[in-house]
C-alpha cells in the first residue's frame, strides 16, 4: 500500500502531489518537490508548507482541524530567518539589475555609457542634460512579446491587458502595435512581428492573460 501526500496553495499557480511505500518516503519526496519551485512576484506559502511537511506530529500522522492553530508558532513564526547567503544572493542581484538598466541605454543607434557615483547620503552624480533614449528590452521579453508563434502573438508573462488597439479584420505593419499588457508592474508593449491582417485578438481590455498565451492571430498568406 502506497502512502499518498497532498498539499495545494493558490489552485491558479500550482498543486503538488506525491507518492511513496510510505509516509515518510512521501514527506521527504514532498519536501525535495517543493525546494524546487521557483516562483517570482507573486507571494506563496511554500516555506509554510516545508515547515508543515517537517513537523514531527506532522510526519507522525498526527493531523486534526486544530493542527495549524495547535503549532501556530512554529508554522507561522512572527519573524522569519533569512540566511546570509540568501541576503547576500539577493543584494547581489539588484545591484546587477540595477547597474544593467542604469549604465546601458540608446542614444539614436548608438551605445553610450553613463558613468554613476553612488554618494554616501544615497544621492547620485552624472552628467545632467535633457535626451531622448531609450531602455534596451530584456532578452527574456524580446524574444517573445514582438515574435509571433504559430501565426501571431504571445503573452510574454501573465499580466492584465490594459489596452487594445487592433480588431480582427485590421492590417498592420510589422512594429505596430498591437495592445498594451501590464505586468510585474510594468508596461509592456505587444508588437506585430510582421505584416499582416489581424484574424483574431484573444483578449479584451481588462482580461487577464496567462504566461505564452496567443494574444493576437494573423490571417495565413495565400501564395
Amino acid at each position: 500500500m502506497r502512502d499518498e501526500v497532498s498539499v495545494h496553495y493558490d489552485p491558479m499557480i500550482a498543486k503538488l502531489v506525491v507518492w511513496a511505500t510510505d509516509r515518510p518516503s512521501a514527506l521527504l519526496k514532498l519536501r525535495y518537490s517543493l525546494h524546487q519551485y521557483n516562483i517570482v512576484g507573486l507571494r506563496t506559502n511554500v516555506d509554510f508548507l516545508l515547515r508543515l511537511s517537517g513537523h514531527p506530529e506532522f510526519e507522525a500522522g498526527n493531523v486534526h482541524t486544530d493542527f495549524i492553530p495547535q503549532h501556530h508558532k512554529t508554522l507561522l513564526p512572527t519573524h522569519s530567518i533569512i540566511a546570509k547567503e540568501a541576503m547576500c544572493q539577493a543584494a547581489l542581484g539588484l545591484i546587477l539589475q540595477e547597474k544593467e538598466m542604469t549604465s546601458a541605454f540608446k542614444l539614436h543607434t548608438q551605445d553610450i555609457v553613463i558613468a554613476v557615483t553612488y554618494n554616501h547620503d544615497g544621492s547620485y552624480d552624472m552628467q545632467e542634460g535633457s535626451i531622448e533614449i531609450g531602455i534596451p528590452v530584456p532578452k527574456y521579453l524580446s524574444s517573445v512579446s514582438s515574435k509571433g508563434t504559430q501565426g501571431g502573438t504571445i503573452a510574454p508573462m501573465t499580466g492584465t491587458i490594459e489596452k487594445v488597439f487592433v480588431k480582427a479584420g485590421d492590417r498592420v505593419k510589422a512594429g505596430d502595435s498591437l495592445m498594451v499588457m501590464i505586468a510585474m508592474k510594468m508596461e509592456h508593449t505587444i508588437k506585430a512581428p510582421k505584416d499582416g491582417r489581424i484574424k483574431k485578438v484573444f483578449f479584451r481590455e481588462g482580461a487577464q492573460a496567462n504566461r505564452h498565451a496567443p494574444l493576437v492571430e494573423f490571417e495565413e498568406e495565400s501564395d
